[in-house]
């Protein structure tokens, strides 16, 4: 029997179903060697090879069977009419669409982790603090200037990242209303959780060198 070549394209979950487990790569292997031997076996036998529970290797054979790489026979005139598995495929190849799945890991994060107090900038920042602005008028450097224990004034250049940039150009002035961390990032074009969970030090890092003002009323989280 001539065994052709499946190609595979799951999801997240799929694949974290089917391999983020012990038993999964070791039943194919042993339905492979089955295979070559002629034979196929019920969730009985496996369960023995491998020294676990006849649920348990049910649970995966059929998992298995879902995803088309087992075949499943039910004999309803054997004696306790069982299911029987043999491989279907010799070789599995899989098709990671990171694209796919980065959208898949992304509708199932919690953006409620992320931390979403209200602020804005605090007033009357100057001279401590000066920002450096490009040409499109988007800030591209935060300078702080503190006083030190020996009562010296140094400088601390911040440099910022495009999406930092452009969270700034939406983070309220302090004659406006506050308004939510996520509200903000969202305005700045920062729609996904990861880039999102990017900003959250940058957040912190104005918070540290008294750069906004946070309402942490609104959300039990804290920033720090």
């Amino acid at each position: 029997m001539v065994l052709k070549v499946e190609l595979w394209t799951p999801t997240y979950q799929e694949f974290q179903d089917l391999f983020s487990n012990d038993y999964s790569l070791k039943i194919l292997s042993i339905l492979h060697q089955m295979h070559l031997e002629n034979r196929t076996l019920c969730a009985a036998d496996v369960a023995k090879l491998l020294d676990i529970h006849i649920s348990t290797a049910k649970k995966y054979l059929d998992l298995l069977a879902d995803k088309s790489f087992v075949n499943k026979e039910f004999f309803p005139n054997k004696q306790g009419k069982p299911t029987y598995y043999s491989i279907k495929s010799m070789k599995i190849n899989v098709n990671l669409d990171l694209e796919r799945l980065s959208k898949n890991i992304q509708e199932n994060v919690e953006f409620n982790s992320l931390p979403n107090p209200k602020i804005r900038e605090k007033p009357n920042l100057e001279p401590r603090i000066a920002y450096k602005v490009n040409d499109e008028g988007l800030v591209t450097e935060i300078l702080v200037k503190k006083l030190t224990k020996a009562k010296r004034r140094v400088q601390q250049q911040i440099t910022l990242t495009d999406i930092q940039s452009a969270f700034m150009k939406y983070l309220p002035h302090p004659t406006m209303k506050t308004e939510s961390f996520q509200s903000i990032s969202k305005k700045a074009g920062v729609q996904d959780f990861f880039n999102m969970k990017m900003l959250v030090p940058f957040l912190d890092k104005l918070v540290k060198h008294d750069i906004i003002e946070v309402n942490n009323q609104s959300n039990n989280k804290t920033i720090f």
